[in-house]
């Protein structure tokens, strides 16, 4: 008789490799959290970086129309 060392062993050699996968794969990430793991993985902090950027480019899209109004009304005269 063959021990193994496996917590699911079995006697023939053939039918401990399919199981042993089975058991890993079914007690790892399913594959929604692992492509979001490796998104994060790859391009860490994406999310804030991007609400960084759109709030910063907000800001300066309203300061730039509030700059502009003054422009426009300097040169109508309506502002001194």
């Amino acid at each position: 008789q063959q021990w193994s060392t496996a917590i699911y062993s079995s006697n023939d050699d053939e039918d401990a490799a399919p199981t042993s996968r089975r058991r890993r794969k079914a007690a790892g990430l399913d594959p929604e959290m692992r492509s979001k793991l490796l998104s994060e993985s790859i391009a860490p902090w994406r999310t804030v970086r991007l609400f960084l950027y759109v709030a910063a480019g907000s800001g300066a899209f309203i300061g730039g129309l509030i700059t502009l109004s003054g422009v426009a009304a300097a040169l109508s005269g309506a502002r001194a």
